[in-house]
Parts: structure tokens; C-alpha cells; sequence
């Protein structure tokens, strides 16, 4: 439904009158954006771009030396001086896109460099000395691009790093063939420690391009987890022996901890994720066995934390997504225990009167979470 489609209707509710939705609609007919005129001002930008990269690129060799240099030296400086214009005229958007591209022409030098020169490489070393002449760059960011985008280039060229260092090496390996789900809680209790980190520095750029990643990590090695069995891929190989109870101990006590250091911060729904995971780990650790039906009991877990921090923080978009997606995961529960009574027409008609009860429980639970959410917001 468009917008004047919704204005109708507001207004045939009584929730507009029909000189607001006249007015609403005179705005949204000024504002609206010449979205051709731009679609085809970037094609022919991309156009030329890749025109002058083709140019470039079939001449490279023929170009000497110090025309290279001095051509990306003069970028270096005019991304630069784009910066200092940008802050100081408070345009953060150009500002934040020009410390981006600035950051991202210093490790294009690096390279350039390295190749003019022919410097040997091994493995990210040189995205790891990006990563150090780009660090005081966070402190100039307003946005989340850029720092997001240092954090995953510093820290995977860190772990290349630390690869190279048997200990380092042998740590990571002892981890995940005791247990993968442990190693896998390991990292993202660490990601949440460090955000708690972050949140003393008076930058929320830095801490917000943390905190997303924080969630995606969670999000997606959730689905993971869920989603396969680790112990199946040859990767994860596990040779079947516990980590024991003084490992389990410490990691909870760590864990009891870090939460009730943190029980009056924003960081509480992130333990109490952590804490579904680990419960996770520890009974695929106990019970091998029981893991697939573990794993949807920890999804399930998941989904109710993140449709509790909707509803707590008035977030009705993920609350509906987070009710949804826990009824598609009953749902597929309800498949794996009976699905084999499909094949029989007595099992389709019980099957449909299930799916039907679902459906109306599900709507008639959102339906009153979304009200008071709503009324909430009103509130």
C-alpha cells in the first residue's frame, strides 16, 4: 500500500481529517525525488569509472613510476582536504563517505607501493598495517561506515596474524574439537565484553558500528547453529570428549559475572543471549545426542529474547518479525517430530487443524503485543 493509498484510508478511519491528508499529500508530491534523473546520473558515473579503470588498467604498464605515485598522492590529498571542507561546513554525510574513500585510497597505496616496488606479502599483513595508520581515523568518524569496516579488516588480519604463532594455532584448534559451540559462545561472549569496553570512549560511532556487528555476529552464527550440525562438517571435527566441569564452571562464573556487572546497561539482552547459546554448548556437550532438538529450543530462546527487547523498547517492526519467524520455527519443529504422518489423509486433516490453531494463537498473541507497544508509543 502507497502512501496516498494509506492517507485514504486514514482519513475514511477518522484518524486525519481531509485537510490534513491534502496537505500531507501536497508535501510528498514537492519533495519527491527525480529518482530516474538520479538512477541515470550514477549509471553514467559507473560508466565512466569503469571506462577510466579499463584505460588505466591496459596501459598500467607503460605508466611509470612517479606518475603513479604522484597521481595517488594527489587523491590522498584531495580526499583529505575533502574531509576538513566537509567538517568544517557540518556536512557529516560527505564528510563520513570522503573518510571512507581516504581510508580506503591509503590501503590502495599500500598495495600500489607494494607492487611498484615489489615488496613480498604474507597473507593480510598488509591489511593489518592499514589497520594501524588508519586507527586514528576512528576518532574523526560520525557514522558507523567506516569504523565497522576498520573493525572487520583489523580484526580478521589480526587472526591471520596470530595464525602464524603455534600456540595461537594449537589454542583455536584444542577449542573446536572439544566443542565447536563453545568455541563459537567463546568469540561472541568476547565480541560483547569488548562492546562493554568500547562503551567507555565518548564515541558512538565506534560503538555503534561495534554493536552491529556484535548483533549480526549472534544473528548469524545463531542460524548457523541451528541450521547445520558442526559436528557433521570436517572443519569442525569433534572427538567426542567433554570439556569438562572446571571448563564449564570458570565460563559461567565468567559469565554470572560479566552479567551482574552489566545488569544496569543496555548490554542485558546481549547476555541473555549469550547465556541461551551457552546453555546450548553445554548440552551438546553432555548430550550429543539431543542436538538438533537443542538447537530449535535455542532458536526458539533467541527469538523470544529479541521479541521481548521489541517489546520492552517499543520496537514493533521486530517484534512482528521476531513473533513470525518464532511460529515458522514451531512450525518446522512440528514437521521434524510429525512429519512422517503427511503421507496419510487422516494425518493432512490433523496436520491443517494444527497449522490453523497456530495461526490463530500467533495472530491473537500479536495482535495484543503490537496494542500495547502501540499504546506505549502513544504513551
Amino acid at each position: 500500500m502507497n502512501i496516498y493509498s494509506k492517507l485514504s484510508d486514514w482519513q475514511k478511519r477518522g484518524l486525519i481529517t481531509a485537510e490534513q491528508q491534502q496537505k500531507i499529500t501536497d508535501y510528498e508530491n514537492n519533495v519527491r525525488r527525480p529518482m530516474l534523473y538520479h538512477a541515470l546520473l550514477f549509471l553514467s558515473c559507473f560508466c565512466i569509472g569503469i571506462g577510466v579503470i579499463a584505460v588505466i588498467a591496459a596501459n598500467w604498464e607503460s605508466i611509470p613510476a612517479a606518475v603513479k605515485l604522484g597521481v595517488d598522492f594527489a587523491l590522498l590529498c584531495t580526499a583529505a582536504w575533502g574531509v576538513w571542507h566537509s567538517r568544517r561546513k557540518g556536512r557529516n554525510l560527505a564528510s563520513e563517505a570522503l573518510l571512507t574513500a581516504f581510508a580506503l585510497l591509503v590501503l590502495g597505496s599500500i598495495g600500489l607501493v607494494g607492487q611498484i616496488y615489489h615488496l613480498p606479502a604474507h597473507g593480510l599483513s598488509a591489511l593489518l598495517f592499514w589497520s594501524v595508520l588508519t586507527f586514528p581515523l576512528l576518532f574523526l568518524s560520525s557514522k558507523p561506515l567506516f569504523p565497522g569496516l576498520w573493525f572487520i579488516g583489523f580484526f580478521l588480519s589480526l587472526y591471520d596474524r596470530l595464525s602464524d604463532y603455534r600456540w595461537f594455532a594449537d589454542f583455536i584448534d584444542r577449542l573446536f574439537d572439544r566443542n565447536a559451540n563453545f568455541g563459537i559462545w567463546s568469540g561472541l561472549f568476547a565480541m560483547l565484553v569488548f562492546y562493554r569496553l568500547l562503551q567507555m570512549l565518548p564515541h558512538p560511532a565506534i560503538q555503534k558500528a561495534w554493536r552491529h556487528l556484535t548483533v549480526f555476529a549472534f544473528a548469524f552464527c545463531a542460524f548457523v547453529l541451528d541450521a547445520f550440525s558442526l559436528k557433521d562438517w570436517s572443519y569442525f571435527r569433534t572427538d567426542n570428549v567433554s570439556l569438562g566441569w572446571t571448563v564449564w564452571g570458570l565460563s559461567a562464573l565468567a559469565l554470572a559475572g560479566f552479567a551482574f556487572a552489566c545488569r544496569k546497561t543496555s548490554l542485558r539482552p546481549g547476555i541473555a543471549a549469550a547465556a541461551v547459546i551457552f546453555v546450548y554448548a553445554f548440552l551438546t556437550d553432555m548430550l550429543p545426542a539431543w542436538e538438533d532438538e537443542t538447537s530449535a529450543l535455542m532458536m526458539i530462546a533467541l527469538l523470544s529474547v529479541a521479541g521481548i527487547y521489541a517489546y520492552r523498547h517499543n520496537y514493533p517492526r521486530l517484534l512482528n518479525v521476531s513473533t513470525v519467524l518464532i511460529a515458522l520455527r514451531f512450525f518446522g519443529v512440528y514437521l521434524e517430530v510429525f512429519g512422517s504422518i503427511l503421507s496419510t489423509g487422516m494425518g493432512l486433516i490433523v496436520s491443517g487443524l494444527a497449522f490453523a490453531a497456530i495461526a490463530v494463537i500467533w495472530q491473537k498473541v500479536r495482535r495484543r503485543l503490537l496494542h500495547n507497544v502501540g499504546e506505549k508509543n502513544h504513551d
